[in-house]
């Protein structure tokens, strides 16, 4: 499924090409065509006409040889022709804002990204139509790009000399960096949502191992449907002390997998306390026979305290706001989606990553579940 986010940071566009000319001769080029209206009208015609990259690379290069420094070769002119042939026709039409340290296009605007300033003072005091400016937010947030990016650029270059690289990774980029950069950690988010759910709680372990024992797998539809979600929230305040031997998408995907599970023993336990006639017990009373007999336990955090102060060796799934409930043999089958839903969001340093997928349950007998309210518990841990 599609990777969502709600960054509105706008990201440099990407020109796909195997060109690569020289900065100073790319930025010269953009200068030469910009000013001499038969080259200009050379790429309008190219759009309009939807004439091939080739054609449009061979017919400026001539003219843009003669008028550009002699220090560099036809080659390396044709190459920067070619590079702004692949840019003209892959991006959309604009005011290109360009890098002077790189050359390249920064952002595209258009129309919809100005404003009219209206009519301002001179210094001589009449009143003047200014000229047309960039939008105050689009404005803001391309500086705050440019500004991030070039923080990242530092950061990457830092951990290299920290870290030793291959030639491989020096080439195509090194993942153990990518908690570092903004872009890193969307592809990070990426990769796990192009994952299958149903493999990741296969892998699971533990708790989430345990419940899908009771709740097996299936590809039967299940009578009860809802979306599992997990959220997982990260500080990136200093991305130069990220831990670059960690695997963060390993640990979300399997924290995701775990947040599924406990959102549908949340689901399962809010039912079961309406389905099964509740054992109350007060706190104090508890003992380890009431305890006995259960292959694995669904409680709030406070009650699984108090049930680990009894019996530490307990399995118990800790989930915020459940009823008390035991689980002893099948109790039903689980049907997951095949695919799920993935958002991204960068807010005041911290990372956070959404995961939501669709299920449906089916519950075989209630019998093979104990429900225990628990008296005596603070109120924020009893189920309302």
């Amino acid at each position: 499924m599609p990777l969502a986010t709600t960054d509105p940071t706008p990201k440099a566009p990407l020109v796909k090409t195997g060109a690569n000319p020289p900065t100073e001769l790319l930025l010269t080029t953009r200068a030469i065509v910009a000013k001499d209206q038969e080259l200009s009208a050379l790429f309008q015609q190219f759009k309009k006409e939807s004439k091939t990259v080739a054609w449009l690379r061979d017919v400026v290069v001539a003219p843009l040889a003669s008028l550009v420094d002699d220090k560099y070769s036809f080659s390396q002119v044709r190459e920067a022709c070619e590079y702004l042939a692949e840019e003209y026709k892959q991006l959309p039409e604009g005011y290109f804002i360009v890098n002077t340290e790189t050359g390249k296009v920064d952002a595209v605007f258009t129309e919809d990204d100005l404003m009219d300033p209206g009519l301002l003072p001179r210094e001589s005091g009449e009143m003047a139509q200014a000229l047309k400016r960039i939008r105050p937010d689009k404005e803001v947030s391309f500086v705050t790009y440019q500004h991030e990016k070039g923080r990242e650029e530092r950061t990457l270059k830092e951990l290299a000399r920290r870290y030793p690289q291959t030639q491989l990774q020096k080439e195509d980029g090194d993942n153990r960096f990518r908690m570092a950069t903004r872009r890193g950690r969307t592809a990070i988010a990426l990769d796990l949502s192009e994952n299958d759910p149903r493999e990741m709680l296969r892998r699971s372990g533990g708790t989430t191992g345990a419940f899908l024992r009771h709740f097996p797998l299936t590809e039967d539809e299940g009578t009860i449907k809802g979306t599992a979600s997990y959220r997982s929230t990260v500080g990136v305040q200093d991305p130069l002390t990220v831990n670059v031997g960690y695997d963060h998408l390993g640990n979300l995907k399997g924290a995701s997998a775990q947040g599924w599970v406990r959102s549908i023993c949340l689901e399962v336990s809010q039912m079961a306390f309406k389905e099964v006639r509740p054992f109350p017990v007060e706190v104090t009373e508890l003992k380890a026979e009431d305890l006995e007999g259960v292959d694995l336990w669904i409680a709030d955090p406070n009650v699984l305290f108090e049930l680990k102060r009894i019996n530490p060796k307990l399995n118990i799934v800790p989930v915020p706001g459940a009823a008390t409930l035991g689980l002893k043999g099948v109790v039903g089958s689980l049907k997951v989606d095949s695919s799920f839903q993935v958002e991204t969001h960068e807010r005041f340093k911290f990372w956070e990553v959404v995961s939501n997928v669709g299920y449906s349950l089916n519950i075989e007998s209630w019998d093979s579940v104990r429900v225990m309210n628990v008296l005596g518990i603070a109120a924020h841990a009893e189920l309302a």
